[in-house]
């Protein structure tokens, strides 16, 4: 029995070198495992340190875009303040005129003035892009007039068409503003 056990304890220690063997491969194949996840982990933190980066220029960037769309909001409202101003000075002219036209005496002269003035003012807003609707004689367009009385035409071919204008309407940049208020015919 001595010399089974001794035999097999032999048998043993001869592997020992196989076991050695595969211990160190088995470690060195660790290692090396462990520096790829080490590489794909340092990786991974470096890829975040950069998408965090990315993200604060980005989230910068919005708050540039949004401070830049409330301040072009603001000059928008400015400018559609401005040209109700300058709508509101046309109308109160062409009101003038209407009176001053209607009336004697020295209306008439008056009212020449006041169209010369509301002319130079005309020129000066298409050179904006603001256009006064305020013709006479041409069809009515619902998108452009706001009929407040309707009477016969006496000639067949008036029908349908602009009689007077009561308060001139405004387009600004292609966009109407305020429709022309007019007396039509039927």
């Amino acid at each position: 029995m001595f010399s089974f056990n001794s035999k097999k304890t032999s048998e043993n220690i001869d592997k020992i070198p196989d076991i050695i063997k595969r211990l160190v491969s088995l470690e060195k194949f660790h290692i090396e495992k462990y520096a790829l996840q080490k590489d794909e982990y340092q990786n991974l933190i470096t890829k975040q340190k950069k998408d965090e980066i990315l993200m604060g220029n980005m989230q910068e960037s919005l708050d540039t875009i949004q401070n830049d769309l409330q301040n072009l909001n603001y000059v928008k409202e400015e400018e559609l303040r401005m040209v109700e101003y300058i709508r509101s000075y046309d109308e109160s002219l062409f009101q003038m005129e209407r009176i001053f036209g209607r009336s004697g005496g020295s209306g008439p002269q008056w009212s020449g003035q006041i169209h010369k003035t509301r002319q130079q003012l005309w020129k000066n807003m298409k050179s904006s892009e603001i256009y006064i609707i305020s013709d006479t004689g041409v069809p009515v367009d619902a998108s452009l007039h706001k009929v407040m009385q309707s009477h016969d035409a006496e000639d067949p071919q008036e029908s349908d068409t602009v009689d007077e204008i009561i308060t001139p309407g405004i387009i600004f940049k292609n966009h109407v503003l305020r429709k022309a208020k007019i007396t039509a015919y039927k």
